[in-house]
């Protein structure tokens, strides 16, 4: 566990070095995953990038869940209107992408808004 706490923390520091981070947005865990050791791991993980955030001296961190995506995006808060509510047509190739590159792209979008 320590290897890869240590990894995911150099990691993300790096990226916010390279970039020239000004905001993190971080994808929540939905209530019915905070559980098990999965839900303990993903914590760990979340420690890590908090702590590269506060290290850089990044001051904008959102948890985004897909309610609070949705709202938004001015629409209701479930995780259907993401789905039917949002127009992806500017998105180069967004059908194409896969599911947790997705997410990326619509917590990156809704911390614009």
């Amino acid at each position: 566990m320590t290897r890869r706490v240590k990894w995911f923390y150099q990691e993300i520091d790096g990226l916010m070095k390279r970039h020239s981070a000004e905001s993190l947005g971080i994808k929540g865990t939905e209530p019915m995953a905070m559980k098990g050791s999965v839900f303990g791991c993903r914590i760990e993980m979340e420690a890590m990038a908090l702590l590269a955030v506060a290290n850089n001296g990044i001051k904008y961190v959102k948890r985004k869940v897909n309610g609070t995506i949705a709202k938004d995006f001015g629409l209701k808060g479930k995780k259907k209107y993401l789905e039917t509510g949002i127009d992806y047509s500017k998105i180069p190739d967004y059908d194409s992408k896969s599911a947790n590159i997705k997410e990326s792209i619509l917590i990156a979008w809704s911390m614009l808004n």
